[in-house]
């Protein structure tokens, strides 16, 4: 995730990296979609809702991936991720637009299921390196500490969401009553309904963007992330 507010140099490229963890490439081939974005420019007058899709495999290391708008499906950037041995590290170049100062801008950018916690509890250094157009930098560190399980268990929820994405009026089946409650990116919930056994119509009149959504029902929570556009 970053941020820039408005009148800050824009950015002309964007290195992360840790020094910990592995990305797995193994079972990945083009055109796999391996997670997700959103993207708030021009002091929030546009927002994008994108998938990360694989657009090129350079080899068992590397993987260039391109960022597709979910309602054009147009590709609105591409960026590299590779392996550090050990550790991540994660390249982007922003487009130039003429000038160079930015109106504000904010992005998030989730990868699922690829990303390997080293084999022991530690802390992982991720670092930031931005640079501007005017040739500053400005690097940030964020540590996460990891206690690894030695038992991970999966399983498919029964509650299905569709359309997602939507435009605020979509459907939510499930086999048990369910309390639902949707939170922007701040946190803040926007929604909550307790939701019968069967389909349930939500129609929501909320701001365009990325959402999460907690499903409670007497056994368990789990959660689904859903797009507004």
């Amino acid at each position: 995730m970053f941020e820039q507010d408005q009148y800050e140099p824009d950015i002309q490229n964007s290195l992360f990296w840790s020094d910990a963890g592995t990305f797995i490439f193994q079972n990945i081939n083009l055109g796999d979609t391996i997670g997700y974005g959103f993207l708030n420019t021009d002091g929030g007058n546009i927002m994008i809702s994108t998938v990360f899709v694989v657009s090129s495999v350079i080899n068992n290391n590397q993987l260039v991936i391109s960022s597709i708008d979910t309602i054009t499906n147009n590709n609105v950037g591409n960026f590299t991720i590779a392996n550090l041995n050990p550790g991540i590290y994660i390249t982007a170049t922003s487009p130039g637009d003429n000038n160079n100062v930015t109106d504000g801008n904010y992005s998030m950018g989730v990868f699922e299921n690829i990303f390997l916690n080293p084999s022991t509890p530690t802390s992982i250094e991720f670092t930031a390196n931005i640079n501007s157009e005017l040739g500053d930098s400005d690097i940030q560190y964020e540590y996460i500490d990891v206690d690894c399980l030695t038992n991970i268990q999966t399983k498919e929820t029964k509650t299905l969401v569709y359309p997602n994405p939507n435009k605020g009026v979509f459907n939510i089946n499930t086999t048990e009553n369910t309390n639902f409650t949707l939170y922007n990116l701040n946190g803040k919930i926007v929604f909550q309904e307790d939701l019968k056994i069967g389909g349930n119509l939500i129609n929501i009149s909320i701001q365009k963007g990325m959402y999460f959504a907690d499903f409670n029902t007497q056994k368990e929570t789990y959660k689904k992330k859903i797009i507004i556009h």
